[in-house]
């Protein structure tokens, strides 16, 4: 039967009780904490007929008239209460006294769960900490770099990685960053097209960071986009942070002196290779749309196609319109609305310029 001053309050059932504690590393289930659940049962019955605190006399006669079977030595009782009151989950009437009594209620218990949320917080703060440098050291390492150097040591020949696949965006973007982007740097020339880009749409301003990072470090990075890329962006500019994309236009605009170059052009013609490359060296090509499909080509592998690649974007390059060229009849053209978030972007940066 349901108390009948629960209330509105909602009965989730022992179920939802225990696994709401193991949130808090509290495992009922466990031996130890089996033992300390009994003990605080145990002394909620008492302490509902007693206004006063409780002894250890009566606690343990408690225990043992709860389960005769399973009667703990008092030792074992008085460690157990050492726990509780530690976690505060229940306290002293006097702490400074000779004669220990002890008092545990619903406020009792909240505030020693609120005492073990805490420690279970700063434990698990620090657990992040330690999973997010793991992560960061794990998404710099250089795969092809690592299998070669992994195949020099077991055979004592150095081999060179020739052509890599990567599937899904988040792999195209790491194969880039290991292949590319990570050893950019001054002399360094990246081409990179977005032709098709409604896959990338999800995180594509964290992943074009990387781009202006390569060049703040020297690269010269000429960036090749269509007039999707405004449509897709009217399509989707309520999920879209405009501050930050402005100021993300603001970082490409004034890369530091020492620094590289990072310029934006849009391409109006038919649409040519998807990819990314490095000088003449090596290119990531984007072979499907969705799912995303990238293959990696060194100029060892295939010179052919990274010169195919490279020639191809070149010509592109030269009749593109620069970003910060485009005029309204650009705008018009395209049918892009006054409210198109690259559109109030780039008249934001006009008018800050002026």
């Amino acid at each position: 039967m349901e108390p009948q001053d629960a209330g509105n309050y909602p009965r989730t059932g022992w179920e939802g009780v225990r696994k709401t504690l193991e949130c808090l590393g509290i495992d009922p289930s466990a031996e130890r904490d089996a033992r300390l659940m009994r003990l605080i049962r145990v002394m909620l019955q008492l302490q509902e007929k007693s206004s006063t605190a409780l002894r250890f006399g009566d606690i343990y006669n408690a225990l043992r008239a709860d389960d005769p079977q399973k009667v703990p030595s008092k030792a074992c009782v008085h460690r157990d209460l050492k726990d509780l009151t530690e976690l505060e989950l229940v306290r002293f009437e006097n702490p400074s006294g000779r004669k220990r009594r002890y008092i545990i209620n619903v406020d009792t218990i909240a505030q020693g769960l609120e005492h073990v949320q805490e420690a279970m917080a700063r434990y698990l703060t620090t657990e992040l900490e330690t999973i997010k440098r793991q992560l960061e050291k794990l998404q710099s390492i250089d795969c092809s770099k690592l299998a070669e150097d992994m195949v020099y040591e077991l055979i004592g020949k150095r081999r060179h990685s020739g052509i890599r696949f990567a599937r899904g965006v988040d792999g195209m973007h790491r194969l880039l960053l290991s292949g590319i982007l990570a050893s950019a740097g001054p002399g360094d020339v990246i081409r990179t097209t977005a032709m098709f880009i409604r896959p990338l749409v999800d995180g594509a301003l964290d992943r074009s960071v990387k781009f202006v990072k390569a060049a703040q470090a020297g690269a010269d990075v000429r960036y090749l986009i269509t007039s999707d890329l405004f449509l897709l962006a009217q399509e989707h500019q309520s999920n879209i942070d405009f501050p930050r994309v402005v100021s993300m236009l603001k970082q490409i605009q004034n890369i530091p002196p020492g620094g590289g170059s990072f310029r934006l052009r849009v391409h109006f013609g038919p649409k040519t290779y998807n990819h990314v490359s490095l000088n003449r060296e090596r290119v990531a090509l984007i072979l499907t749309e969705e799912p995303i499909a990238t293959t990696m080509v060194t100029r060892e592998f295939n010179p052919d196609l990274v010169d195919n690649v490279i020639d191809s974007f070149d010509e592109s390059w030269k009749s593109a319109v620069p970003l910060y060229d485009l005029t309204e009849e650009h705008f018009k053209s395209m049918g892009l609305k006054s409210d198109n978030l690259f559109v109030r972007a780039l008249q934001s940066l006009r008018r800050g310029e002026e």
